[in-house]
């Protein structure tokens, strides 16, 4: 069962990393950013740290009584949001060096990746009508990414 788990994430990580060798090979020697290699390395290794650091993340899941409280359905979407945006929130410091290495390359290098290499695996959508100042206290206190099905199903 591990390798099933794992082979869909070793697939994504070879794509993404074959495809920015690709890129980045099609740069002239000597004007090839090395910088830019490292950085995604990094940033493929901070993806799969975060990823571990979710099977623990549903411990430190902040504790709010709104939350608790929401209609099965909110809740479920609340809980799915703040799982995107905990995992993101991993990831951003990262994302940023990557993106700092990718400005220093040719404009239509920096669109081809920016195309080709999602920064962030998932697009957090804040759900419609939920109070935004409850949603920001719980935000503020997630402190490692979780499995949203875990946290949902403590807060049943």
């Amino acid at each position: 069962m591990e390798k099933s788990k794992n082979f869909g994430n070793v697939s994504v990580k070879l794509l993404c990393s074959v495809a920015l060798l690709t890129i980045v090979g099609c740069v002239p020697l000597g004007v090839q950013n090395d910088g830019l290699n490292e950085t995604y390395s990094e940033l493929v290794n901070q993806r799969s740290s975060c990823f571990e650091q979710s099977a623990e993340g549903s411990q430190f899941f902040p504790a709010s009584d709104w939350l608790a409280n929401l209609k099965n359905e909110e809740k479920q979407l609340v809980v799915s949001y703040l799982s995107q945006y905990a995992f993101n929130k991993c990831l951003e410091p990262q994302v940023k060096h990557f993106e700092q290495e990718l400005a220093k390359e040719s404009p239509s290098v920096q669109r081809f990746i920016k195309e080709q290499v999602a920064m962030f695996p998932y697009i957090a959508q804040k759900p419609d009508g939920i109070d935004e100042e409850q949603l920001h206290n719980i935000e503020i206190n997630i402190t490692m990414p979780f499995i949203a099905s875990e946290v949902y199903e403590s807060l049943k």
